[in-house]
């Protein structure tokens, strides 16, 4: 098979991995033969690439950090450049120099099921979290080329469905989409995948407008363009607007497209030369798109000899140190009524919930399998919630009461609970990604809120910690919970940040990166329109949350005051200095 891509239909490049994450000798085995056989062919190296999302999630044994979202909640933006330089160590570690992150969405949509891969639903939080991780990817000691994702729209499809069409104005799109993307290009971005969706009638794969006026001319990017999984074929067979394959490959070619993924057979090749040698496309054309190639080859250093990081340098103590650190720092409270948290670690403790005793719940998708549901993480030997709780209290409690969509032994979890004097109960949402993740209803489970309700009528303080990938719906028990937490996807090691956050080893100092929903369909962003707040008395009551995008509380207190500015009239180009006196009062 490597001998018919590379050596016959010269393909240049090779992406992501099969089945589950595979042994750093593995991959060297892999990246070694793929040299081989590109070296009895011709003198023009493989480039290889792979998705790293929130760590070399397809390297086994790699660091995992929180997902995108849970690094939002940082709004720190030197952990997300160290979360870069160690995904791309490692990276290298496994000889590859080309990874399809970060995703520079803006997540506005919370049924979209990449929302968890995001930095939220904020422009310039996602401009400086993007900036930040794309230098880390870029700059570090062992670099890698990032590829920023999905130009432009993708986070926010009108019906929550992945790949589907973006029905917002251009003013919209250039006011909240594109910044991200532009901020990453001028920290010199190599390379961005196009988004599979559609934007005003038009995929943007073949949007000439988007991709070669905008993107290339305007904000000036001159790095390589590819598509997503099967992208080019999708042109005809979903979007419906190229009659054949052939069709789709010239309106991509004229667009601006530099290289296409093709997992199930070589129509592009094909069809590729087929439209060069009708003069259909010119070879000045095909010219421009093998430079940015090229380039990018050669500013990763596959011309030269084989460099890796000792294998000493992949998977340290201090990278895992990093992914827990990122974790205590994102993680949110959201509520802590009466104080009840942090928990004594003396009290009589009972933990229940799908998600308290998993690391599939912990890591989501992107977790050495693609949708990140397989047990494989588990033998990562890294602790569940429960087992890092248990460090500190080896006599608590554990009933699961329920998966995520089946109703366990509801008497035996009351009758266990009953001598609790805190109850933990840990739920969420299975993981997902892509399109097996479309969801319909953003509500949480039924099994889950049967399982909360059966403990919350216990009358004792239940303390909920969330695991998922969005906003899911609480509305109906939120009021009735002593304490909830946000965790994200907090990474392999969220159970020792959750438990030491629990316990008060640490403090809480997470602050959402998006706007909490209280209900299904009143979906809105912090940056809403006045007209949006008017409630049906005329009153300004419409915008009610179950949580307002920044919020977050810790295990003290502040006061603000004195909040002022350095003049009361600006230009355009001036900058607004706001000052303020912060007092901690707790």
């Amino acid at each position: 098979k490597l001998v018919e891509a590379i050596q016959k239909r010269g393909i240049g490049s090779i992406m992501n991995t099969a089945g589950q994450a595979m042994e750093l000798e593995d991959w060297h085995y892999i990246t070694e033969t793929i040299e081989y056989v590109q070296e009895q062919g011709g003198k023009i190296p493989i480039i290889y690439a792979i998705d790293a999302v929130h760590g070399t999630n397809y390297v086994a044994g790699s660091t995992l950090f929180p997902h995108q979202l849970g690094m939002a909640a940082t709004w720190n933006d030197s952990l997300v450049r160290r979360m870069g330089e160690v995904t791309a160590l490692e990276s290298r570690a496994a000889g590859i120099p080309w990874i399809f992150s970060p995703i520079l969405d803006v997540a506005r949509q919370p049924l979209w099921v990449q929302f968890f891969e995001t930095f939220g639903e904020d422009s310039y939080l996602a401009q400086r979290m993007g900036t930040a991780i794309t230098l880390g990817y870029q700059e570090s000691e062992w670099p890698v080329a990032a590829c920023a994702k999905h130009f432009v729209g993708y986070g926010f499809p009108f019906t929550g469905k992945d790949r589907t069409p973006v029905q917002i104005g251009e003013r919209a799109l250039r006011e909240l989409h594109v910044p991200a993307f532009e901020a990453s290009i001028h920290q010199g971005l190599r390379s961005i995948m196009i988004g599979s969706n559609e934007f005003d009638g038009v995929p943007m794969l073949a949007s000439e407008y988007w991709v070669n006026e905008v993107l290339r001319k305007e904000i000036g990017f001159d790095g390589v363009l590819l598509s997503d999984w099967a992208d080019v074929a999708h042109l005809s067979d979903w979007h419906r607007v190229a009659k054949d394959t052939l069709e789709a490959t010239r309106m991509a070619i004229e667009a601006g497209l530099d290289m296409a993924m093709i997992p199930n057979d070589y129509s592009f090749c094909d069809d590729l030369l087929r439209l060069v040698k009708d003069s259909m496309i010119s070879e000045s054309r095909i010219d421009a798109s093998v430079r940015r190639i090229l380039q990018l080859k050669w500013e990763m250093g596959l011309f030269d000899e084989i460099n890796r990081p000792k294998m000493d340098a992949f998977a340290t103590k201090e990278n895992s140190d990093e992914a827990y650190e990122a974790a205590v720092e994102g993680i949110t409270l959201l509520k802590n009524e009466s104080d009840i948290l942090p928990i004594d670690p003396a009290e009589r403790i009972f933990v229940t919930g799908p998600t308290a005793h998993s690391l599939v719940h912990l890591n989501g998708a992107w977790s050495r399998t693609w949708q990140g549901a397989d047990t494989v993480i588990g033998k990562e030997g890294r602790p569940s919630v429960l087992e890092a709780m248990r460090a500190s209290n080896p006599d608590l409690i554990y009933l699961e009461g329920s998966s995520v969509e089946e109703v366990g032994d509801l008497d035996r979890v009351r009758s266990e609970a009953k001598v609790a004097s805190v109850i933990v109960l840990c739920l969420g949402e299975t993981p997902a990604t892509e399109k097996p993740g479309d969801r319909r209803d953003l509500t949480i489970s039924d099994a889950q809120l049967a399982l909360a309700n059966a403990v919350l009528d216990l009358g004792k303080p239940v303390v909920v910690v969330l695991l998922q990938d969005r906003p899911q719906i609480v509305a109906s028990i939120a009021d009735r919970c002593a304490a909830v937490v946000m965790g994200y996807r907090p990474g392999n090691e969220g159970g020792r940040a959750l438990a030491d956050l629990l316990f008060g080893k640490r403090n809480f100092s997470g602050r959402l990166p998006f706007t909490y929903p209280s209900s299904v369909n009143d979906l809105m962003t912090y940056d809403h329109k006045f007209a949006e707040t008017i409630g049906p008395d005329w009153g300004p009551t419409g915008f009610q949350p179950q949580w307002e995008f920044g919020y977050g509380l810790s295990y003290t207190r502040f006061e603000y005051e004195g909040l002022s500015l350095n003049k009361m009239a600006y230009s355009i180009d001036d900058t607004i200095h706001v000052s303020m006196h912060v007092k901690n009062v707790g």
